[in-house]
């Protein structure tokens, strides 16, 4: 269990990769990740391969789905809650598949928990930062 404070980078990402690019930069995350963590050859990898894939394309689709004047602006304390709810659903169905089978339901409550509360608070600091950021609101501009 991690906080995701290396989602940041994706969830900052959203409005101003296109998809391609976007998904550049899940492949960097997830080596990286795996590289310093020294998980990348252990089924860790695995496991962060999968939440990972799955929140960044749920994230990615949420805000381009939300992203017109007509349907609304999805916030990004909304993708940050959604992506990191299914990074850990994900992530119990693998732990459930390979690992705890049953027994899952006992850790699954305070992992979704946990994982609530850092998709919000990562939410909020998305929120705070590209409100206040000059650098974000000129390359999210450029790419509308």
């Amino acid at each position: 269990m991690r906080l995701g404070l290396a989602n940041l980078p994706l969830m900052i990402a959203l409005d101003i990769f296109p998809f391609g690019g976007y998904m550049i930069l899940v492949c960097i995350k997830i080596l990286g990740q795996a590289i310093i963590t020294g998980t990348l050859f252990s089924y860790v990898f695995l496991f962060s391969v999968t939440g990972t894939l799955f929140s960044a394309l749920v994230m990615f689709f949420l805000r381009r789905m939300f992203a017109s004047p007509r349907r609304g602006k999805i916030s990004f304390i909304g993708i940050g809650t959604a992506g990191a709810m299914v990074s850990n659903i994900a992530q119990l169905t693998l732990a459930r598949i390979f690992i705890f089978q049953e027994n899952t339901l006992y850790i699954a409550p305070p992992f979704l928990a946990a994982g609530l509360v850092t998709g919000i608070a990562l939410g909020v600091f998305c929120e705070v930062f590209t409100g206040k950021s000059i650098w974000y609101e000129r390359q999210a501009n450029e790419n509308e």
